[in-house]
């Protein structure tokens, strides 16, 4: 029975089903991670899902996830992901170049209930505001994750007209040497064109 899932660190990890029970039973679960959808495959014969685990101590969620469903989820969640964070890093390089300070954007609209603000949006743009690139959630990691993804949707053959191209500053950004790096650094590769201009 398998005991082991992919952390977000991308090496294997044991998670040991005394850890699942303790979640399933609503108990408190500390983690050095922000947030993670990843798939535990075998516990109770199922796959689940372990969602929102945080770093200050908060509760994780143990969601049965059948028919094998739980690495689909975890790798279109993270092509979601992409979205955001490739946006995200792109509006603020779009407030450089007016000569606005990012600070003011960003704080006008993760502070005004619009329906485009999301948590990843808050948490992304305040690592790109403060110059903070410690990784939660690396781009090499997000970018493994969004090729897996673009590739299963091409077996598919589903045409992608968004995902491939957010795929771009992730490639670009490894490229720079800032895979090791948050997601958020992907600001960089805007900053890099700025520049050049």
């Amino acid at each position: 029975m398998p005991r082991w899932c992919i952390g977000l660190d991308g090496v294997p990890l044991e998670w040991h089903f005394k850890f699942l029970e303790e979640i399933e039973r609503g108990g408190g679960v500390c983690s050095r991670v922000r947030f993670l959808v990843c798939p535990v495959c075998g516990y109770r014969g199922g796959d689940f899902l372990v969602d929102v685990v945080f770093v200050d101590g908060g509760f994780g969620r143990l969601r049965l996830c059948g028919g094998g469903w739980g690495n689909v989820v975890k790798l279109l969640n993270n092509m979601m992901f992409g979205a955001i964070n490739s946006i995200t890093a792109e509006i603020f390089a779009i407030c450089k170049k007016f000569g606005m300070d990012p600070k003011i954007f960003y704080e006008t609209i993760a502070n005004s209930g619009a329906a485009t603000v999301s948590n990843l949006f808050k948490e992304v743009g305040s690592k790109i505001v403060n110059g903070n690139f410690e990784p939660v959630f690396t781009v090499e990691l997000l970018h493994k994750d969004m090729m897996l993804g673009i590739e299963m949707a091409k077996r598919l053959g589903v045409p992608l007209f968004v995902s491939q191209n957010n795929q771009i500053p992730n490639e670009l950004a490894k490229l720079l040497g800032y895979g090791k790096e948050d997601t958020a650094s992907v600001i960089k590769v805007y900053d890099l064109f700025l520049k050049m201009q």
